[in-house]
């Protein structure tokens, strides 16, 4: 389900051995692209052939932060994909227009708590922070 102001993809429901990955993007920099920005925002992790869509649309104002929620297989990496274009030129399907910007970066999950950060450059179109916060959840079961 999509909606203009969150998006719930659920592939699955339950994961064993799942930690939690909180990624927050925060608008450093857009260009002064006359048209404005769109930006992408895709995931992947290990184990599983979907590619999840956490954001697509027109890049939020500098200084936004947009946060998503991934659950990771504890044994497995977190890919982020980000692409930036002009508003005048929609992405289409997986097609790649010949004016954007990609930009393609692998977390390693490393323990059960921890922080990554890093910056994706997209050229011309925009400059943006992308923190990785990484949680596990205990499950308790009551004795009986």
């Amino acid at each position: 389900m999509y909606g203009e102001r969150c998006a719930l993809d659920v592939k699955y429901m339950v994961l064993k051995n799942a930690v939690e990955a909180r990624v927050e993007v925060k608008v450093i920099r857009l260009g002064a692209i006359d048209s404005g920005v769109n930006l992408r925002l895709h995931a992947k992790t290990g184990g599983f052939d979907e590619v999840i869509r956490l954001f697509q649309g027109a890049a939020p104002e500098p200084g936004s932060i947009r946060t998503f929620v991934v659950a990771v297989d504890r044994r497995n990496d977190l890919d982020l994909y980000i692409e930036a274009a002009p508003r005048d030129y929609p992405f289409v399907g997986k097609e790649k227009k010949p004016m954007s910007c990609s930009w393609l970066h692998s977390f390693e999950w490393s323990d059960y708590h921890g922080t990554d950060e890093c910056e994706a450059k997209l050229g011309e179109f925009a400059e943006l922070s992308v923190k990785v916060i990484w949680k596990s959840y205990r499950l308790w079961r009551k004795a009986e």
